[in-house]
């Protein structure tokens, strides 16, 4: 079996889940000395979210930015590791909602309504959780820029 690492990219900050290690970069600046993916997922099949082209919520300024920032550092992570794949965010969730696919995901609040992990590292759970239903829908960078 291979070890899946799923990655969420926002600005400045870096969260990986891996199937096997469970959390491996929290919020980590990517930017920083240094990268806060280990050498060690060299054999790991990598999954980047990319920001989709449909988005649920106004855009701004910030949000461009960020969509600039995803794209470079997932071409980064590309360049550093053989075996990523990537898929827009509006495509790997299905449509779900965050509640419902991290519900559907088996991530649920605990007591009081509150989670136990912060929402990226739930995000990466899902993406996880939704590769291994439909893992079609990542695909290697190269063919997702040229299907763009």
């Amino acid at each position: 079996m291979t070890e899946i690492v799923a990655v969420d990219i926002d600005l400045r900050k870096l969260t990986a889940v891996s199937s096997w290690n469970g959390v491996v970069a929290n919020r980590r600046d990517p930017g920083g000395d240094t990268f806060p993916l280990p050498a060690s997922l060299a054999t790991a099949l990598v999954l980047v979210e990319i920001g989709g082209p449909v988005m649920h919520h106004a855009e701004s300024h910030s949000f461009r930015r960020w969509l600039i920032y995803n794209v470079a550092m997932a071409s980064k992570i590309a360049s550093m590791f053989p075996n990523v794949h990537v898929a827009d965010s509006t495509t790997w969730t299905r449509g779900y909602s965050e509640e419902n696919r991290q519900a559907l995901a088996g991530i649920h609040p605990g007591p009081g309504g509150k989670y136990v992990e912060n929402h990226d590292v739930r995000e990466c759970r899902a993406m996880l959780y939704f590769h291994s239903k439909a893992p079609h829908l990542w695909v290697p960078l190269d063919k997702f820029l040229t299907d763009l």
